[in-house]
């Protein structure tokens, strides 16, 4: 059987991508570096869009209400769709995160939803 160097990526990156996922899974998806009963700033913000999704906040309405919560959030577009921008979580983090429409992403295994919207950090 022959494999290309593109093809073995693949499969690394599939399998490296499962595995986390099952260790997410087996650990409830604690944040190691948060301490014991401290929330992941990831899954407050999932818990603050799903709250905005609840009340029927669509995306394009929910700049105001997430900067009123604290975060750094702006609604940008590009390539003819709209998304969230949220610049870094807690004092920790430094990346930046994108609220999405679900359909408009491939999923990984950091990727949160929230109602028809998706919820991770941008590479």
């Amino acid at each position: 059987m022959k494999i290309t160097r593109t093809e073995l990526a693949r499969i690394v990156k599939e399998e490296t991508e499962a595995y986390l996922s099952e260790m997410q899974g087996e650990e409830g998806g604690a944040d190691p570096d948060a301490g014991e009963g401290v929330e992941h700033p990831l899954d407050k913000l999932t818990k603050d869009v799903q709250t905005l999704v609840d009340q029927g906040i669509e995306l394009m309405s929910m700049e105001d209400p997430l900067i009123e919560k604290g975060y750094k959030a702006k609604l940008n577009s590009s390539m003819g769709f709209y998304f969230v921008e949220i610049r870094g979580l807690g004092t920790t983090d430094p990346r930046t995160y994108m609220i999405i429409s679900k359909e408009k992403v491939r999923p990984d295994a950091e990727t949160k939803f929230a109602g028809k919207y998706a919820i991770g950090a941008m590479d």
